[in-house]
């Protein structure tokens, strides 16, 4: 082995960051193209979906990413989902039956993704890798706060808020605060039981 191609080589801890991280926007990815398919958001208005369409191919790239940066460190493509993460995520998916839950739960992933790589930057040695967590983890809480403004929208029950394009003149204040409930970005990410929470069906028996 060349010095170069050792010196590109990251360590195990790297290594196991970035595959963890690919195999979250691979369940992103998946959760998206799921929900995209389900008969409440088909027939429902375009914030939704629009947002499921935007942020979808947002994943994508950051899982593109991910993966070349899992082998350019020298571990293997993560093509798949954590287990851990990926079974209490899918038995919620199942359960949602309205657009507040879908949000709830795609709230909780766009949380674990942005908690989970602000976190990873400061672990990190390779400053390539930290500008890595640094440039995806803050469309994650972009995703996260719109989704919030979203959801304070859809709970005022008029559906003329939600429309495209939207009348900015006819916006609650409020809901400029609501996509920003913390200053800082929390870099403590939640365990995967968390992702059970958000649909009240899967509360109790859903949890790992």
């Amino acid at each position: 082995m060349s010095s170069t191609s050792a010196a590109a080589r990251g360590t195990a801890h790297e290594i196991a960051a970035l595959s963890a991280a690919a195999a979250l926007e691979n369940l992103a990815v998946s959760v998206h193209r799921t929900a995209r398919s389900l008969p409440f958001v088909r027939h429902g208005g375009r914030a939704l979906t629009d947002l499921l369409d935007g942020a979808r191919r947002h994943h994508e790239e950051h899982a593109r990413r991910l993966v070349a940066a899992v082998v350019r460190a020298g571990g293997r493509a993560r093509r798949g989902t954590d287990p851990a993460y990926a079974r209490p995520v899918e038995r919620s998916l199942r359960a949602v039956r309205a657009p507040t839950e879908l949000i709830k739960l795609l709230l909780a992933l766009e949380d674990l993704a942005a908690r989970t790589y602000t976190k990873n930057m400061g672990e990190v040695d390779d400053p390539r890798l930290r500008r890595l967590f640094g440039s995806v983890a803050p469309v994650e809480a972009q995703h996260r706060a719109v989704l919030l403004a979203l959801e304070a929208l859809s709970a005022a029950g008029d559906d003329a808020l939600t429309a495209l394009p939207t009348d900015a003149s006819g916006l609650p204040a409020s809901v400029g605060d609501a996509g920003f409930p913390e200053t800082f970005c929390p870099s403590t990410p939640p365990a995967p039981a968390a992702l059970a929470l958000p649909v009240a069906p899967l509360s109790a028996g859903g949890a790992r």
